[in-house]
């Protein structure tokens, strides 16, 4: 009878308690400043997103001597930007400038460091309680970047960003 008792009380608790639904902000990058125009707009992908509505998707920067696109990845949860060199020629290149305090740039998909220049970067944000490295000397909103041109630096980039609230996305929290 122990037994049988053991077993009904471990089941009650595995079935009422072993999957919790949470729901987690979702937040989106919102760039504003000299140079960046709207492109585009658009809905994140995410599955079980609700309470969302349209939002800006794509961004240009453009200076005199060159443009870059600026896609919010849609279908990742954390804020994350595709920056895109205009020129397909390969002759613009970006590199990480590395004057962010949290997030970073990645290779697509997640979570892998690089060196170097790429045409193609993948900037996250993470908040700052997730950095190792956060420090008062840098910003968290920030996206920042060389853009070179045949090998020669023709620009530096301090992209701000704001972080706007679209909608609650509905996560699994298993105990």
């Amino acid at each position: 009878m122990d037994l049988l008792k053991i077993c009904l009380f471990s089941f009650s608790v595995i079935y009422f308690v072993g999957c919790v639904p949470q729901y987690s902000n979702y937040k989106y990058m919102v760039f504003s400043g000299d140079g960046i125009a709207v492109l585009k707009k658009g809905q994140a992908k995410l599955e079980g997103l609700s309470g969302h509505g349209e939002m800006v998707t794509g961004y240009m920067l453009s200076r005199d001597s060159y443009k870059i696109k600026l896609n919010v990845d849609l279908n990742s949860f954390w804020p994350s930007v595709f920056l895109i060199a205009e020129i397909d020629d390969g002759s613009v290149l970006l590199e990480d400038d590395n004057r962010s305090q949290c997030g970073g740039f990645y290779y697509f998909p997640y979570r892998n460091k690089f060196e170097g220049r790429k045409i193609e970067l993948r900037y996250e944000w993470s908040p700052p309680f997730l950095c190792a490295n956060a420090s008062p000397s840098k910003s968290d909103q920030v996206n920042s970047i060389k853009v070179y041109r045949e090998g020669k630096l023709i620009g530096n980039e301090l992209i701000k960003f704001e972080l706007d609230l679209n909608g609650k996305v509905l996560n699994i929290d298993s105990v």
